[in-house]
This record gives structure tokens, C-alpha cells and sequence, in this order.
């Protein structure tokens, strides 16, 4: 089915949507950024024009691209019916007071440095009822995968993300950290960290570690051995980890 596209936001997801978009024969997309500079330099990068609200132009829908705190902002200038969809994952819609309004939240971490198959990506939906069917047929005419899912569902998977990739990320990062002020190749950590992600996946208590073991000898090491926000990360997880399998400090 063809469909035109307003993309409104040219940062990481605007990028995954306009890398995808842009070779489907039966997409007319158009953008627009924060500024005309960026807006044009944009779209000579995908070949497509400019989105111009003025303009006689109408698309069937919007992708709506911005920050969390930016959408009151455009929602409360933006004028028509257009239907608009959203993508946080911690969003409300009753928080717009919009008919005309879903969430199609791509539940992946997305850099337009590093290339994403949106194929690949789970979307979790939530549809005013003005505008579910169109949602439904655009996800299912992209051919993306979506699930339909409440609010408090889609709340709960941001969270659960939150935990697995950001804090996931950042506590993998300082044991790399640690692995470059020892001068250690971060490259002998990767079949640690692929064996990490594998047994998280395998939904079993796989759990190791001195933390665990209780082995005080280790960790007053390890301790001796760290200061500042490291130091008191390796105590905290050390003790949330002693108190979730009952272990004594």
C-alpha cells in the first residue's frame, strides 16, 4: 500500500525510519529537523525533500521522532487531524489529550553510527481507537514486527530495558574500563561477554561470582583495588546480589 510520510525529528530513530523508508517503492517520505540547515542537509543525505506543514502536502500519517519533553510542544502548535505516532516507551497517551495519537515503541537501542535491521526490531503498539486500524496496516504493510500491548505492558518493557541495556551497558563498560588501566585487550573479554548475554537468554539461575560465594578474601581485593564510583558500584551490586540469594555480608 502506498503511504506518505512526514518524519518529524532527524535524530537516531529518525535515521533508522529514513534508512528503511527511503528504498521502499511505495513511500513518498519527507523530513523535517530542528532547523532548515539540518532539515535540508538531511534530506540530500536520503534524497527526499523537505516536510513543510504549509504546504499543500498532506501525509497519511506522522512519524514523530522527537524527545519525550519536545512532543507537548509540537502537539500543542501542530494543527489538523493528522494521524501522529509516538515512540517512547514511557510515554501516556492520555497525557496529549489527542484522538489522533499511538506509540509504536522499537524496543532495541538505536545509533545511527552503527546500522540496525528494523526488521529485526520488536515494535510493542498502543492505538487511540481513532487510529489503530491505520496503525495495524502500516506495521503489517512495512512489514515490522509488532505486538499490540497495554500501557502498563509497554511502561514494564521500558523498564526491563532500561535495566538489561543501559545499566547492563554501563556496568559491562566499567569492567572494560578496568581492563584498559590494567592494559588488558579488550578483545579477550568478548567470549566472556557473548557467554554473559547466552546465559542470561537461557532463563536459568546461572549466577556466579564471589558475591554469591560469599568469599569475603576476594572482595576486600577487588575493593583494595578501586576507589570512587567504581568502588561503591562493586559494593552495592556486591551487596544487592548477597541479599537476593540470602547470603551474609
Amino acid at each position: 500500500m502506498p503511504w506518505k510520510i512526514a518524519l518529524i525529528g532527524t535524530g537516531n530513530l529518525g535515521y533508522l525510519w529514513a534508512n528503511y523508508l527511503k528504498d521502499l517503492p511505495h513511500i513518498e517520505l519527507r523530513a523535517m529537523a530542528s532547523t532548515p540547515q539540518k532539515s535540508q542537509a538531511f534530506c540530500e543525505q536520503f534524497d527526499f525533500r523537505v516536510y513543510d506543514p504549509s504546504e499543500s502536502w498532506t501525509p497519511d500519517f506522522i512519524l514523530l521522532c522527537l524527545k519525550d519533553d519536545q512532543i507537548h510542544s509540537f502537539l500543542s502548535e501542530f494543527s489538523g487531524n493528522t494521524p501522529i505516532f509516538l515512540h517512547g516507551g514511557s510515554l501516556s497517551l492520555s497525557d496529549f489529550g489527542q484522538q489522533n495519537l499511538g506509540i509504536i515503541y522499537p524496543l532495541q537501542s538505536i545509533h545511527k553510527e552503527i546500522e540496525s535491521d528494523i526488521k529485526s526490531i520488536p515494535f510493542l503498539c498502543e492505538f487511540n481507537p481513532s487510529v489503530a486500524n491505520l496503525g495495524r496496516n502500516v506495521m503489517q504493510s512495512l512489514s515490522l514486527t509488532y505486538q499490540e500491548v497495554t500501557e502498563k505492558q509497554r511502561h514494564a518493557a521500558h523498564l526491563c530495558a532500561v535495566f538489561i541495556n543501559n545499566f547492563g551497558y554501563f556496568v559491562m563498560n566499567e569492567g572494560l574500563e578496568q581492563a584498559k588501566i590494567h592494559q588488558l585487550n579488550v578483545d579477550l573479554f568478548k567470549p566472556l561477554i557473548y557467554k554473559t548475554v547466552n546465559n542470561i537468554l537461557l532463563n536459568k539461575n546461572l549466577q556466579t561470582g564471589p558475591s554469591l560465594r560469599g568469599d569475603q578474601k576476594v572482595i576486600q581485593k577487588h575493593m583494595a583495588s578501586l576507589s570512587g564510583s567504581q568502588k561503591a558500584l562493586y559494593q552495592w551490586l556486591t551487596e544487592a546480589i548477597q541479599k537476593k540469594y540470602n547470603h551474609e555480608l
